[in-house]
């Protein structure tokens, strides 16, 4: 059943076309594939089996995600080297960074990352290289790390992560849910949010609120339409370059880039 799983999947999941990079493309959501014209008892299974069928065939997606990417490793190392030689994208300016920053604001670099919380390829970055961005740069003051909402349409739970993320964040907590959330895969349901509420501690009340209020979703779809105005179109994305008080000037680099290709390019801005 699981093998049959994965083979459709396969066939209609749209392949990333960037290193590492999941696509702004334009998928239906859970709720919208599950309305129909016809009964549950017509179509043969009611809304709460197909609900968990999607649920279950969305984490089957953000393993194979991790396991297609694993064989790009040595075109990214590749990609890497060239990069030492020298980068002549155009330059990008960020005007404002938003709420959730790490590390010192006064640090002379500045790294954004433009991110899905269902993301398998943000996961492998958070996993694989920002743990040594943070002990080499980020906890010595030499970057800071801003987080910009991007959720993806392909992803049918990011707009549910990254509101519990905001509100999260109104509580003084954005970083503990970000942190549950990239450290395994798993999708936004209700039962998830509940799970993560509880094991951050969040008020409920306030919570409920908060995620019930249309103001959380503008704010976040706008950082999103600001992203795209800056040629973000996947996650993950990144913008490196040099601090300005509220934002940043610097280049892009798309894809869940390597350890070594970030090293490079954070010492060339810092020399």
């Amino acid at each position: 059943m699981i093998r049959w799983a994965i083979l459709i999947l396969l066939f209609i999941m749209p392949l990333p076309t960037v290193r590492g990079q999941e696509s702004q493309t334009s998928s239906a959501t859970p709720s919208s594939r599950m309305d129909h014209p016809y009964s549950d008892s017509d179509q043969g299974i009611t809304r709460e089996q197909a609900a968990k069928i999607i649920q279950e065939l969305q984490m089957i997606r953000m393993v194979l995600e991790r396991e297609l990417d694993s064989s790009a490793k040595t075109n990214v190392a590749r990609l890497a080297t060239d990069k030492e030689l020298g980068d002549k994208s155009p330059l990008t300016t960020i005007s404002k960074l938003g709420d959730h920053i790490l590390g010192d604001s006064k640090a002379p670099i500045t790294l954004v990352e433009f991110l899905d919380l269902q993301c398998s390829f943000c996961i492998q970055f958070h996993e694989e290289v920002l743990p040594q961005l943070q002990q080499k740069y980020i906890q010595t003051g030499k970057v800071r790390l801003a987080i910009v909402d991007f959720p993806l349409e392909s992803h049918g739970y990011a707009i549910q992560a990254a509101k519990l993320a905001t509100c999260a964040g109104q509580q003084g907590k954005y970083w503990q849910v970000h942190d549950l959330f990239l450290s395994a895969p798993q999708v936004a349901t209700d039962e998830a949010i509940r799970k993560i509420a509880g094991e951050t501690q969040l008020d409920q009340k306030q919570l409920e609120q908060c995620l019930t209020n249309p103001r959380t979703v503008d704010q976040i779809m706008r950082e999103a339409n600001a992203a795209r105005e800056l040629g973000v179109f996947g996650t993950p994305t990144f913008l490196l370059g040099k601090s300005r008080t509220d934002g940043a000037i610097g280049r892009m680099i798309q894809g869940a880039a390597s350890l070594h290709e970030f090293e490079t390019r954070i010492d060339q801005l810092l020399k």
